[in-house]
């Protein structure tokens, strides 16, 4: 990519700018056809191409090779990159039949992608970019004003599409978004949200070489609920984008990757890449012990599994516990609780540290895939956001590049921030029970602490789930704030605030 050597005009437009508009495999010809148009003129780019998949360095490239051989693959190459090998084939076909073959051999399915979708992410380009001549070559540059109108709504001005409809142009203009942000042709969105997360996260597993991992253990999971009755001076505080943040190497650094490597196990419970799904064995002093756990998750399926339910049941009722409380254990007993549950236990002088734990930590050298593709989400929306803030007080704000903006931001800050919920989600690809297990124990131990946090600073919280929280009292931007600080953490949003209303 160029960037900064060819000029703008202030509202961010390079003249003689073309935009990639369409792209075909031709399997035949073992070739792309790149179409690269603007409002007054089209050319198209032939580049060789020969459909591939990424894989792990894990892998012994030479024993692959042996393997694929064995079952009589001959028109593959595999070549040695700096953080994967690629595996290329003369066909899309015959390269389908390989991945097959590893799904079995591997018991994970490594991804294979539509080949102008593969083209795409090898060039890091997209539908709608913007490209200009250099030096008889074409280069990608850096332009946040995307007037493509002549391409999605070809056969009237944009302006005078607005005048007559502007819910079906602004429609158009945001499939155009979702075109750019996923890598598929227009006509290929899907409607559905689940399904834009699915492709954005396979073009982000694809690009790091990732395996989607066929591990499909059940476990249970609490269901979410909005508490219901009229309540006044409450607030509904999202940490929705939060759980992405906290993904980064500054924080989690979580990753299929970087979770339990074999170069930072931690030794201590002060140990700081010690993740919260860990279970810390504790023996208990006092008989008749009953706990509430910091974990709705870990309290409810050992409600299931262990005996007493019916004074579980009791203790619930007669404290009016929204969650079974743990318990009942005797003096001596030994039991394995989340690592926030057994450091409170300890603190109060109710246990002892044992010695058996099943611990979880994330790496302290290695940053994730995930935490790498953050910074880059993050300098993307940022020109974005410069775009949209210098042009929203002029004539521009009508204008399609104005809503592409727009739309930009909205459509890949949602979709950046989907992504724990995605790979929570039992119906997608990505699921991963460790992955889910980890991101659940993050979102219960902050929303436990940010319940404490929130009554020593006078608040009520009504209710917590994986989302938000629903809290009672005056100043909430203040107590998220100052809670955020507290813990360094990113500052979650104020989804709405109600004098008085009614929640059903």
């Amino acid at each position: 990519m160029v960037n900064n050597i060819f000029s703008q005009n202030k509202s961010g437009v390079l003249g003689n700018v073309l935009y990639l508009t369409n792209v075909t495999y031709v399997d035949s010809k073992r070739e792309v056809l790149a179409e690269f148009s603007n409002k007054f003129d089209k050319k198209v780019e032939r580049y060789k191409f020969f459909p591939f998949i990424l894989l792990p360095k894990s892998i012994d490239g030479e024993k692959l090779k042996e393997l694929l051989l064995s079952f009589s693959f001959k028109f593959f190459s595999l070549q040695e990159k700096e953080n994967y090998f690629s595996l290329q084939s003369t066909s899309f076909v015959e390269l389908k039949k390989i991945v097959s073959v590893l799904s079995k051999c591997f018991g994970k399915l490594p991804l294979v992608l539509e080949p102008e979708r593969q083209f795409l992410i090898e060039k890091n380009w997209s539908y709608f970019d913007s490209f200009l001549y250099f030096e008889n070559s074409l280069i990608k540059v850096d332009s946040f004003s995307k007037d493509v109108s002549f391409s999605v709504l070809p056969e009237i001005p944009f302006v005078e599409a607005m005048k007559i409809n502007q819910e079906e142009a602004t429609f158009f203009v945001n499939q155009a978004v979702l075109s750019n942000i996923l890598k598929i042709p227009i006509n290929l969105v899907p409607k559905n949200k689940q399904d834009q997360e699915e492709i954005f996260l396979e073009n982000i597993f694809f690009k790091n070489a990732e395996f989607v991992s066929w591990e499909k253990e059940n476990f249970v999971k609490t269901k979410n609920f909005t508490p219901f009755g009229y309540f006044d001076n409450f607030s509904s505080i999202d940490f929705s984008p939060v759980w992405v943040e906290l993904f980064s190497k500054k924080f989690f650094n979580i990753g299929p990757e970087t979770k339990n490597c074999s170069c930072c196990k931690p030794f201590t419970l002060e140990d700081k890449n010690l993740l919260p799904s860990s279970l810390i064995e504790v023996k208990f002093i006092e008989s008749d012990f009953f706990f509430e756990s910091s974990s709705p998750n870990f309290a409810q399926e050992f409600h299931f599994n262990h005996k007493d339910k019916l004074e579980r049941e009791q203790k619930k009722k007669e404290f009016f516990l929204k969650h079974y409380p743990v318990g009942p254990f005797s003096s001596g007993q030994v039991e394995k609780v989340p690592l926030l549950d057994a450091k409170k236990l300890l603190e109060e002088g109710v246990v002892e540290l044992g010695s058996n734990h099943l611990v979880d930590w994330f790496c302290l050298n290695k940053e994730s895939f995930f935490s790498k593709e953050l910074s880059s989400f993050s300098e993307k929306l940022k020109g974005f956001e410069e775009f949209s803030k210098n042009n929203q007080q002029s004539l521009f704000v009508s204008s399609f590049e104005f809503f592409f903006a727009e739309f930009f931001i909205k459509n890949f800050s949602e979709l950046v921030a989907e992504i724990p919920f995605q790979l929570m989600n039992k119906g997608s690809k990505f699921h991963s029970v460790s992955l889910a297990k980890t991101i659940i124990s993050i979102q219960e131990s902050t929303l436990f602490k940010f319940k404490e946090f929130s009554e020593k600073e006078g608040y009520r919280v009504l209710h917590t789930n994986n989302r938000g929280a629903y809290v009672k009292g005056f100043s909430s931007l203040t107590l998220a704030k100052k809670f955020s600080s507290s813990l360094a953490l990113p500052i979650p949003k104020i989804r709405s605030f109600a004098k008085n209303s009614k929640l059903t």
